[in-house]
């Protein structure tokens, strides 16, 4: 359930917040456990979620006063259960930086070592499946999300979203359109149009381009990027080889179709493992 305004108590305090007046940084810092549904008396905490649509939510698993008029019936979404229903999970913002670091050192393996890994990794599935799996059900239909989905993983009690998948630019597929997916290619080109920029990836002749949108530029956290994107401009020109990894949502251009990574979020991009603001 989406709301406009919440509660911020702390201590004997109560003030009304606005959406418009909160912020990602403001959230983690100030009110993350503090917000409550703007109905008075009602004990239901709220989350805040923040990109092009940002709005405050039902915390999971927290129940609304009753009569109270956010309130709504829970329709269970549970591991192991067949349904129809759908919830996106916002993908942490540690298991995101954890992913790029891995996809970095992945990009500058050998190929012992990239194959010693792969052998390792299919032991692991092996010894992890179910002889047992008939008549079992199937997992619930879990989408991942950066901003604005049901749930946030460090608040979701629990729930996770699916693996944050990783592709080099030459292995995207059709079937990687229009979800979230972490991409790995070289820097080839920087095209500034400030306040953000047009990256050009590529890897093995395939070619992908990066691009920064309203929603990025509205997100207050990614202020400290904005008209900075030179700083990319300038380190491609003076080093060999950059490699960039990145996540965001793969779609194709409506009028060209090329591909695209749409980037929401400042912190989401790497280049030879560094953050673009500590570039040197």
């Amino acid at each position: 359930m989406r709301m406009s305004t919440v509660r911020y108590i702390n201590g004997d305090k109560v003030e009304k917040i606005r959406v418009s007046d909160m912020t990602v940084s403001d959230y983690e810092s100030i009110y993350k456990g503090k917000i409550y549904c703007p109905t008075p008396n009602c004990p239901a905490k709220a989350v805040y979620s923040g990109g092009e649509k940002a709005h405050f939510r039902t915390w999971q698993k927290k129940d609304h006063l009753q009569g109270c008029i956010h309130e709504f019936d829970r329709i269970p979404i549970n591991r192991g259960i067949i349904t129809e229903n759908s919830i996106g999970v916002d993908i942490s913002f540690k298991r995101r930086q954890n992913a790029l670091r891995e996809a970095f050192k992945l990009m500058t393996m050998t190929a012992e070592e990239k194959k010693e890994i792969e052998e390792k990794k299919l032991e692991r599935n092996i010894k992890k499946k179910n002889p047992r799996t008939e008549g079992k059900t199937k997992n619930a239909n879990v989408k991942n999300t950066l901003t604005g989905g049901d749930v946030r993983e460090e608040e979701g009690g629990g729930m996770r979203g699916r693996n944050l998948s990783k592709r080099y630019v030459d292995t995207i597929s059709n079937s990687d359109i229009n979800d979230i997916r972490l991409v790995m290619g070289q820097l080839t080109e920087v095209e500034l149009q400030n306040p953000c920029a047009k990256l050009t990836v590529e890897w093995n002749k395939k070619r992908i381009y990066v691009v920064f949108e309203e929603a990025f530029e509205k997100e207050p956290s990614n202020s400290a990027y904005l008209n900075n994107f030179g700083i990319i401009k300038k380190y491609l020109g003076k080093t060999d080889l950059v490699l960039f990894t990145g996540v965001g949502e793969i779609r194709r251009n409506r009028r060209t179709e090329e591909l695209e990574l749409v980037v929401y979020i400042g912190t989401d991009l790497s280049f030879n493992d560094s953050g673009m603001l500590h570039l040197r």
